[in-house]
């Protein structure tokens, strides 16, 4: 469609080549007449309900009067003025659609291609948002996340990754790890990638970045891209920042480690050594820890670190420069106050404050102190010394987040100070009870043995002629004289075991004759209250021998035997031993008041009774069970029991054939 011409078959081939044309034509003259449209631009006018006919050698504002303020008038009146191409999109308000227009200017006219971009609009729009989500994804995650070339220099990484570096995206992108991270760490993390693209396999590594002094740990995940050919072109990574997690592993590792060692020794001062050689190097340099002792003074206890010759050199300086208690400073305070104190940084200040002398400030500072913390050891509400952190050349800084985990450290530590204090104490008063137990046996078995002596005297007419109601009671005397004196011998044996002072003397002798020997002690017992003895026949013809210390066998089967007898108001008692490989088991069962299962363990306890109430039916020391089972441990045997209310006792001696140990 064309003004009227004449015309020529140049002009015909022209016209049909435009009109098959997708794009719209359009012809101005520089008056801004329409000279001509294509087939295409003539339907774009009557889309918008517009007359091509009308517009053809009409001014274009007069019949498109849309067209003005739009970017077509600023871009015609351009082409125009400065005789350049000039090229513009443009939302069309009448057909909602996209149109990409170039104005082309010639010798008398100005050409406009119009093309439809409505579809690569939206392809653009929807790139634009969709990187305007990736981008608010990969900036907005915890973890980093980066694109590397072959070359393993980063194309791009998201914010986190570069706060990772201590940088910004910026200032990462287009170098690699070699220019941002010390040697040691860039090294394993290139080998990972070589490995990736060489394999073409995703890897899992966990790997410790360390920038400006600061160790972070990281779970990679690293896998290839590849380009539009399908070739290998780098890396894609992920890393999670998993430094809180590695902490906390490493702090429940050291604290379970710090309670195996403060609870396998009572020696406060070695397992307090061990913790501080725990501590170094895994939260300190040097670690010091000071307690207070029993005189209320302040003693080192331990100095750790890793070399040795630096630990010997340190307890030396201490000894020139001991710990002083009236100090308003440092561990004195921490103690006094019981609140830990936390050094970020020492400066030069505090050290020359912190110094006695010149040579103390020298020795300060040749130590290169760089942070330190210090924590009371509490106990209970005591504060029983302090736990001295320092950092030197590890560059650590200590801050308030280390402190839960020391002063956990500190707290068992107390503890382990506490309990051997107490275990101390309790050890001393066992002690001193064992020694008064047999220093008073002792003193009560002399005035014991002359009253049975001279009683003995008395009941033979030694001294003159006795009565018979008098015989009568020399009897009871003497009766009542050796009951107590076995109780004082029991005692003794008691205080013996406890004290470790009680002897064996092994010789061999047959188990029928034990049997015999026993049962004849406690004969007049049995008599009294009208009980049976029952000696069953022995094995192999009472052919069992063994080598033992015969008077603590002989011990062993009396105390059960008397405490049958004590328990037993009608029946019998029965003595018996058999084999058992290379031991023997002696018996002794009784048909009494029997044991509730929960006192089966308890009757073996010092002092302790079935009957625990102040109008016993029975008397003695309650240390006669006790006894015998430690003399048989002592034998390398051991004692045990079956019982039940109402149904009588059974005890059970397991004594060894032969001894384990040089007598």
């Amino acid at each position: 469609m064309h003004e009227d011409s004449p015309a020529s078959p140049t002009a015909a081939a022209l016209g049909e080549l435009f009109d098959s044309l997708p794009d719209a034509v359009t012809v101005f003259d520089y008056e801004f007449r329409v000279r001509y449209l294509n087939r295409a631009a003539a339907e774009l006018l009557r889309a918008a309900r517009i007359d091509p006919d009308l517009v053809i050698g009409s001014e274009c504002w007069d019949v498109l009067p849309g067209l003005r303020g739009s970017e077509w008038e600023h871009a015609l009146r351009d082409v125009a003025s400065r005789r350049v191409p000039v090229t513009f999109e443009r939302l069309s308000p009448t057909l909602d659609r996209w149109f990409e227009t170039r104005i082309v200017p010639s010798a008398t006219v100005m050409t406009a291609i119009t093309r439809d971009v409505g579809e690569r609009h939206a392809a653009e729009v929807s790139n634009a948002d969709s990187r305007a989500l990736l981008h608010a994804i990969l900036n907005n995650t915890t973890d980093a996340i980066y694109v590397k070339d072959r070359e393993g220099r980063y194309l791009t990484i998201n914010g986190a990754g570069a706060a990772a570096l201590h940088r910004t995206p910026e200032e990462v992108i287009g170098h690699t790890n070699f220019e941002l991270l010390p040697k040691d760490v860039a090294e394993p993390m290139r080998e990972n990638e070589l490995e990736v693209m060489r394999t073409g396999r995703t890897l899992h590594r966990e790997d410790m970045v360390q920038v400006d002094g600061v160790h972070r740990y990281y779970l990679s995940a690293r896998g290839v891209w590849r380009d539009s050919k399908g070739e290998v072109a780098g890396i894609v990574g992920v890393a999670t920042n998993i430094t809180g997690r590695r902490r906390r592993e490493q702090e429940n590792m050291l604290l379970a480690e710090a309670g195996r060692v403060l609870t396998e020794s009572l020696d406060y001062r070695a397992t307090i050594n061990a913790v501080a050689h725990l501590i170094t190097p895994a939260l300190a340099d040097w670690c010091s820890v000071v307690v207070v002792s029993a005189d209320g003074a302040l003693e080192t206890l331990a100095v750790a670190h890793a070399d040795p010759e630096k630990v010997r050199w340190a307890k030396e300086a201490g000894v020139r420069y001991p710990v002083r208690q009236e100090s308003p400073t440092g561990v004195p305070e921490v103690i006094r106050t019981g609140r830990s104190e936390v050094i970020p940084l020492i400066t030069p200040a505090m050290l020359r404050g912190a110094a006695e002398d010149d040579a103390h400030h020298e020795l300060l500072t040749t130590l290169g102190m760089r942070s330190a913390m210090i924590v009371p050891m509490k106990a209970h509400g005591r504060t029983l010394g302090a736990i001295t952190l320092i950092a030197t050349e590890s560059e650590r800084e200590y801050g308030a987040a280390d402190l839960p985990l020391v002063e956990e450290l500190a707290r068992r530590s107390a503890l382990a100070v506490e309990h051997a204090a107490l275990f101390e104490a309790a050890a001393a008063a066992n002690k001193a009870k064992s020694e008064f137990l047999a220093s008073m046996s002792h003193e009560l078995r002399t005035p014991l043995n002359a009253i049975l002596g001279y009683s003995a005297l008395l009941y033979d007419g030694i001294t003159g002629p006795v009565t018979p109601s008098q015989q009568e009671q020399l009897v009871r005397i003497r009766a009542s004289a050796g009951h107590l004196l076995g109780l004082i011998d029991e005692v003794l044996s008691y205080s013996r075991l406890e004290a470790g002072r009680e002897q064996l003397s092994f010789q061999d002798v047959e188990a029928a004759a034990m049997l015999d020997e026993s049962s004849s002690l406690v004969r007049p017992m049995l008599a009294a209250k009208g009980l049976a003895l029952v000696v069953p026949p022995g094995e192999e013809g009472g052919s069992l021998y063994l080598q033992t210390d015969v008077l603590k066998v002989r011990q062993i089967l009396v105390n059960l035997l008397t405490n049958a007898v004590k328990f037993t108001d009608a029946g019998s008692v029965t003595l018996g031993v058999r084999s058992a490989g290379d031991d023997l088991l002696f018996t002794v069962r009784d048909t009494g008041i029997g044991i509730a299962a929960e006192n089966l363990e308890a009757v073996f306890e010092p002092f302790w009774q079935v009957e625990q109430t102040s109008s016993r039916r029975v008397g003695g020391t309650g240390l006669g069970l006790s006894v015998a089972r430690r003399l048989a441990r002592l034998l390398a045997g051991d004692v045990t029991v079956q019982s039940a209310p109402g149904e009588g006792s059974t005890f059970e001696i397991r004594l060894p054939r032969a001894p384990l140990r040089a007598p």
